[in-house]
């Protein structure tokens, strides 16, 4: 459902960039006590 708009290609950034934040995060914070709630 992509148009090829440049709004489109900014947001697939912003998800690409939020995902590498979120797998970051998740392997940094295995080893802390909140791990378990960060994961769900």
């Amino acid at each position: 459902m992509t148009n090829g708009n440049e709004e489109d290609m900014t947001l697939n950034n912003v998800n690409q960039l939020i995902i590498y934040a979120a797998i970051l995060l998740n392997k940094h914070n295995q080893s802390l006590p909140f791990a378990k709630f960060s994961n769900g």
